[in-house]
């Protein structure tokens, strides 16, 4: 029976820090999508690479990405002093405490079906973080989900993939048609190119390509 191991660690979460970064530091002017992460990067460098915040407020998103509940008193010797730190002490703290359940084939039709656990899996995932599922098919379209729930979504379909590349493409096409000089260059949405995958059909499949893993239908 195929499965799909959530068993998450050291390395897995280092993955998941720099398919993190190469997704999400060309969008943001901020970031350095220059620095190349291992675990010899200080806590610093993975902060400038990532524009990401000071350490109290990282490890309250840490605690949410990863559904953890480390206190402050854990995370502060693992991130301060940034300089010194480094994210293999990160990522070992998290790989210790975090706990997601290996995704099994669930019966579906009368057959086991493992694309239906892991959409089932994503969706509670997404939940967790604040995003509303209920209208989420295997159809829906991921673009309008990506917009309004960047961060939620890319940390969620990566911790399923183990840091690996689901998204070979993932950035904003140009506003067309439009004028600079027009008012509604500034307040158009420019729309986002995903590549090859458009549902959450699509991530479900690439999900399991990526971890290795075949489905039945």
């Amino acid at each position: 029976m195929n499965i799909l191991p959530l068993q998450l660690n050291a390395i897995d979460i280092l993955n998941i820090f720099i398919e993190e970064h190469r997704i999400c530091s060309p969008l943001d002017f901020e970031a350095d999508e220059t620095i190349i992460l291992n675990f010899n990067t200080t806590v610093s460098d993975w902060r400038c690479a990532r524009d990401l915040m000071r350490w109290r407020p990282l490890s309250r998103f840490l605690n949410d990405e990863f559904n953890l509940t480390l206190s402050e008193k854990q995370w502060e010797p693992v991130l301060t002093p940034a300089r010194k730190r480094t994210l293999r002490e990160v990522c070992e703290l998290i790989a210790n405490h975090c706990s997601f359940t290996t995704v099994t084939p669930i019966q579906l039709l009368g057959a086991p079906c493992l694309r239906a656990s892991v959409f089932i899996t994503l969706k509670k995932y997404l939940a967790r973080r604040g995003v509303k599922v209920d209208d989420i098919k295997p159809s829906t379209l991921i673009a309008p989900y990506l917009h309004d729930h960047f961060s939620e979504m890319i940390e969620q379909i990566g911790i399923l993939a183990r840091g690996n590349k689901v998204f070979e493409v993932l950035d904003y096409h140009p506003i067309e048609n439009k004028s600079p000089l027009s008012l509604n260059y500034f307040f158009s949405s420019p729309k986002l190119n995903t590549g090859s995958l458009h549902t959450f059909r699509d991530v479900v499949e690439k999900i399991i390509t990526v971890n290795g893993q075949t489905s039945k239908p």
